[in-house]
């Protein structure tokens, strides 16, 4: 994609995902449950290439020029208005709003793309990811096993 336009099979693609309300013109604008739930992520410390792709926007697809601007205007938006989660809460009627987890789930209309490549890359980074998890908790278990030795 680094001609900032997608293919129709793309644009097929990121018209399935939650996370996109709409493609155009090689623009993608996303839901406001996902601009919520990216930043407030964000906010405790979660990567921005992470939380794109879990939601199936992996870099290589959209690039990360476009997350990166994403976020830098959506954290813009939250200095100028301190408390998105209450003025949501406000505007919604409630006090005590619950902000659910942003889960993607893939919805591709038969015929529309091949999505295996894209989808086989993503897996092999949670497996990466995950692999290096485990490797660092067997580390701290480890230490925590041998402070109780001595």
């Amino acid at each position: 994609m680094g001609t900032g336009g997608f293919t129709n099979e793309e644009i097929a693609y990121l018209r399935s995902l939650p996370a996109v309300s709409r493609v155009a013109n090689g623009r993608i604008r996303y839901s406001e449950d996902f601009r919520r739930e990216c930043m407030r992520r964000y906010r405790a410390g979660e990567s921005p290439v992470r939380i794109f792709r879990d939601a199936g926007l992996d870099a290589s697809l959209i690039g990360y020029k476009r997350i990166e601007r994403c976020i830098s205007r959506w954290r813009s938006d939250l200095e100028s208005n301190t408390d998105v989660d209450s003025a949501d809460a406000r505007r919604d009627g409630q006090e005590d709003q619950t902000v659910r987890p942003f889960v993607p789930e893939l919805r591709v209309r038969a015929g529309k793309r091949d999505l295996r490549d894209l989808l086989i890359s993503q897996q092999v980074l949670l497996i990466e990811h995950l692999e290096s998890e485990v490797e660092r908790l067997r580390a701290e278990v480890d230490d925590l096993n041998g402070s109780h030795d001595a």
